[in-house]
């Protein structure tokens, strides 16, 4: 028997749980803003590039990672020295490289 009156109470409240309720409105101006958005001109891939790119986020990581390949350019290069069998190499091509004159030099032969 108990079972049978809080199975009708659990009813009846939940029957009067609808009695306060009121039809749903949107928010202020929701009409106004959707209207607005289906209006709006989509972005061109570029324009959504752009804004990809513009983000504080990525700008500053870009930044950073062109610093980096510039310090460890610059690393590298530093690390890289001519030793002294090189050097005497480049005189010695120094040495036998010619000069070769063209048909477009000028020569004065006239005494």
């Amino acid at each position: 028997m108990k079972e049978k009156s809080s199975i009708e109470q659990k009813i009846d409240k939940a029957i009067s749980s609808i009695d306060d309720i009121q039809r749903a409105t949107p928010v202020p101006f929701f009409y106004t803003r959707l209207m607005a958005r289906l209006n709006a001109d989509p972005q061109s891939s570029w324009g959504k590039l752009a804004g990809f790119i513009a983000r504080p986020a990525i700008a500053f990581a870009t930044i950073l990672l062109v610093i980096f390949i510039n310090v460890f350019a610059i690393y590298q290069k530093a690390d890289t020295n001519i030793s002294s069998s090189d050097s005497t190499e480049v005189a010695a091509v120094d040495e036998y490289s010619q000069v070769t004159g063209t048909i477009y030099d000028i020569e004065n032969n006239t005494p």
